[in-house]
């Protein structure tokens, strides 16, 4: 039997999925660069990564403990490649 159901919706585009320990979920919203934990209902803001520069944040991977590696895209480190204005 195949179960879908909605856990949540975002403003943005989600990108990197990941659990923590405890089973609850994170994601990556790519555009705002920030970190969404989710649990029993609306999505909570864990981590604002804007401080961190980059044009977007993307995939994500977590630890067996909880800590999240987020990557975020620089532009500038691609020659030749501008940001769309």
């Amino acid at each position: 039997m195949v179960i879908n159901e909605v856990v949540a919706t975002f403003d943005d585009r989600p990108s990197g999925l990941g659990f923590l320990p405890d089973g609850s979920l994170l994601v990556v919203a790519m555009m705002q660069r920030r970190l969404l934990r989710v649990a029993n209902g609306p999505s909570n803001r864990t981590a604002d990564l804007r401080e961190f520069g980059g044009d977007f944040a993307n995939d994500m991977v977590v630890d067996g403990v909880g800590r999240a590696y987020v990557g975020i895209r620089h532009s500038s480190l691609r020659p030749g490649f501008r940001r769309p204005r």
